[in-house]
């Protein structure tokens, strides 16, 4: 297991490229954080291209880096396909549709918890659907954040009925969406 937190530090990508370099490959367990610092696509995909391929657990908090869709394709394109817990924190990112399509296509159908925090994100209804069908149907705790998002009622109408039958455990975060009655009861119908 390997955890590193280097919130509000001063990393870049050539820092994040260093640590990526010498990352033990045969790691279960991996929480790597870089909330608030400079990490970019360029060490995103230096980490992401040395992600250990027996993963069963990873936490990337990439908070407030300038990620941007390049970033996130190259995480998409290098998730472990044995993971059972991811959580990506890529909250006021720059990612946009594409970013986010890119990572509910990759998403590994052996998860049973999943932790996507895309609130400042530029989403559109087709990329958070694109999200809700790519839920793995073993799926039993869940965690999306979209706060600050342009998500509309149609789109929590979408979450709600996307919602994998084995949840035990959702949490939502819509904090500053306009999801709207229509949403809000959609929602409520569909509860865990």
């Amino acid at each position: 297991q390997l955890q590193l937190r280097f919130r509000w530090c001063t990393i870049g990508d050539e820092g994040a490229a260093a640590l990526a370099e010498f990352m033990p490959l045969g790691l279960l367990h991996l929480q790597l954080s870089f909330r608030g610092c400079g990490v970019g696509a360029k060490g995103v995909k230096a980490i992401a291209e040395r992600l250990p391929k027996a993963l069963v657990q990873l936490h990337l908090g990439l908070r407030g880096c300038p990620v941007g869709d390049q970033g996130a394709r190259s995480v998409a394109q290098s998730l472990p396909e044995g993971l059972q817990d991811l959580h990506l924190d890529f909250q006021d990112c720059r990612i946009g549709a594409q970013g986010v399509q890119a990572l509910a296509q990759r998403l590994p159908k052996k998860l049973a918890e999943l932790n996507l925090q895309l609130g400042g994100c530029s989403l559109d209804h087709n990329s958070v659907c694109a999200v809700l069908a790519a839920l793995p149907g073993k799926l039993e705790r869940l965690q999306l954040g979209f706060a600050g998002s342009p998500l509309h009622p149609k789109d929590a109408i979408a979450m709600a009925e996307n919602l994998p039958a084995r949840l035990r455990h959702l949490h939502l975060d819509l904090t500053w969406c306009s999801i709207q009655d229509d949403g809000a009861s959609a929602l409520a119908q569909h509860l865990p």
